[in-house]
């Protein structure tokens, strides 16, 4: 027996019975059970002659051996192996002749189900290890009593004690000689003193009518210590007989304490949850691992207009609009998958029983049991009016931005259409990055006011048909800086000042105001740079004719990790000649 993982050998001819303690092992949740079979004698011995196994399951009336007979083989050569015989019920006396030859126990075929075979099992096992360590020596016999955390009663006929081994004296603090003149009555609580009158009251009838009866269910009892604590067992219980007279009640009963306390500490940690939960304006959903909901809070029905116990039973997914399915699907995935992954995070949309959307901030983390992903835990915030307000906000913003490419454009009327050309490229090369959203969204706005500073320059520089001259020059080149200025203290969601700052930097440093290499200057920054040399030289200018998309292609190719962006080059390459993507005309 290996932790949980007990290797069962079954030697059964028949094969409905072979089916059928199968499928009783499986049923068992605590354990692995692994079963061999063997269908005749003679292939059991030589599987336990070359394997590990941990008890067998013995039929009497097999093909190549019979009866008793049969027991005495395994008992010869594999003494320390536990053994349960399976009988029928007209074989039973062969069956209690079999556990006296040396078999642990013995079991009626069609009365038989999963928690007594485990158990059996279970016990046979102890039993047989508990034997064989009393068969060493008298002094192992005591030390194995001595630290037995099981406690072993027996009751006589009247329920009252009449031996008890060492682990119940150190658990409840009495001696063996006070524990034998204190009636049960004062050993367990009230309620569990009750509880015992109640089960033997109901079993002993049944015991008594049919040695070969086993009560189904464990019984658990709160015991009084010396101290005044209370401690919990749980026990097993069985008639000893002798022949036909029953001699006294066997319980055997293990601590779980431990665990009660568990149970009642779970129980109001759920009742806090519960509290908490319903009284959360938030929406607080349980799902198992097959994302079905189990519970739900009764947010949900302010924020959807559903009842929580209309939803149970019910796909998580189900009320996800279709765009947000997968992202909501990916999350779900990516927690269920790997039980090491962080709180996953989405923006989702819900629908309301009206019919209308809601969006909702959700929260999701796995629940587990030991190292098993049981389920997950979903908190969902609503943001709509949140939404809402940021789109206002947006809005106003596009607004602003409007205007202010309006203002530059009129100033500037040969570069009329620039900026919104290069926002849309802009944008492009960013998508072709696969970056998110909100970021394409920031360069998009950033590109559409990058020539903002232009309001300072004097038009007539704008709009000189000749070369500059050196002072002209420098005087263009102070609108990063000029745009800067009048955007620094706007409160966009995006760092636009600075991107419109930084939009004439190089790679190498060459580029002005401030002469920053590529490390020093934001992403969004280089990606507006490509894009404004491009529409640059693709457009007409005042002192020149436009050079063409091809001339300017071949600019930023060229010029790849000395001025440009490797990355960015490269995205803007593939628009043009892998996307078809054309200079808008605005």
């Amino acid at each position: 027996m290996n932790g949980k993982h007990i290797k069962v050998l079954l030697i059964e001819d028949n094969p409905g019975d072979v089916k059928l303690t199968h499928e009783m092992l499986l049923e068992d949740n605590r354990f692995s059970f692994e079963l061999v079979h063997a269908s005749v004698l003679s292939k059991g011995v030589e599987h336990l002659k070359e394997n590990s196994i941990d008890i067998v399951l013995l039929d009497l009336g097999l093909p190549d051996s019979q009866g008793i007979d049969t027991l005495h083989v395994i008992l010869s050569m594999a003494p320390r192996i536990p053994i349960i015989v399976q009988t029928g019920l007209s074989d039973e006396d062969i069956a209690i002749r079999a556990v006296k030859a040396g078999a642990q126990d013995y079991m009626i075929k069609g009365q038989m189900n999963s928690a007594l075979l485990c158990r059996s099992i279970l016990y046979s096992i102890e039993r047989k290890i508990a034997e064989d360590a009393l068969k060493q020596s008298e002094m192992q016999y005591r030390l194995l009593a001595d630290n037995m955390k099981d406690q072993v009663w027996l009751l006589d006929m009247n329920l009252s004690p009449t031996y008890v081994s060492p682990s119940v004296e150190r658990s409840l603090g009495y001696t063996f000689e006070e524990i034998m003149k204190l009636p049960m009555k004062k050993l367990l609580t009230a309620t569990s003193f009750q509880s015992a009158m109640n089960f033997f009251t109901m079993e002993m009838p049944k015991a008594l009518a049919d040695q070969s009866y086993a009560a189904k269910n464990s019984l658990e009892l709160e015991f009084c210590a010396k101290d005044g604590s209370t401690l919990w067992l749980e026990f097993q219980f069985s008639l000893i007989w002798d022949d036909s007279k029953p001699l006294s009640i066997l319980c055997i009963g293990r601590d779980i304490t431990e665990r009660r306390q568990a149970e009642e500490k779970l129980r109001l940690e759920e009742q806090m949850f519960r509290t908490l939960t319903e009284q959360s304006s938030d929406i607080v959903v349980l799902i198992d691992n097959e994302g079905t909901i189990t519970y739900e809070n009764p947010a949900i029905e302010k924020a959807l207009g559903v009842k929580p116990e209309e939803r149970i039973g019910h796909s998580i997914f189900e009320r996800i609009h279709p765009d947000d399915l997968m992202i909501a699907t990916n999350a779900v995935n990516i927690s269920f998958g790997d039980i090491n992954v962080p709180i996953q995070r989405a923006e989702v949309r819900l629908q309301h029983k009206d019919g209308s959307w809601h969006t909702f901030d959700a929260v999701g983390s796995i629940l587990t049991h030991g190292t098993v992903i049981t389920g997950g835990l979903i908190n969902l915030h609503d943001i709509t009016e949140r939404k809402l307000a940021e789109e206002r906000t947006r809005k106003a913003l596009m607004a602003t931005v409007e205007a202010f490419t309006t203002t530059v454009e009129t100033r500037d009327p040969y570069t009329a259409g620039h900026q919104r050309r290069v926002a849309d490229l802009a944008r492009a090369i960013a998508e072709e990055l696969n970056l998110p959203v909100n970021i394409v969204d920031g360069i998009r706005m950033a590109a559409s006011i990058h020539d903002l500073g232009k309001i300072s320059v004097p038009a007539e520089i704008l709009i000189k048909p000749a070369k500059l001259t050196d002072i002209e020059f420098s005087l263009i080149k102070i609108h990063p800086k000029s745009g800067y200025d009048i955007l620094k203290d706007i409160d966009f969601p995006w760092p636009v000042a600075r991107i419109v700052l930084e939009h004439h930097e190089r790679i190498n440093g060459s580029g002005y105001p401030n002469g920053l290499v590529s490390e020093e200057t934001l992403l969004e920054s280089r990606i507006i740079a490509v894009a404004d040399v491009v529409e640059s030289m693709a457009s007409h200018r005042p002192y020149r004719p436009a050079l063409g998309i091809e001339a300017a292609l071949e600019e930023i190719e060229k010029n790849r990790e000395t001025l440009y962006d490797n990355a960015v080059v490269d995205a803007c390459l593939r628009l043009f000649k892998e996307r078809n993507y054309q200079l808008k005309s605005i």
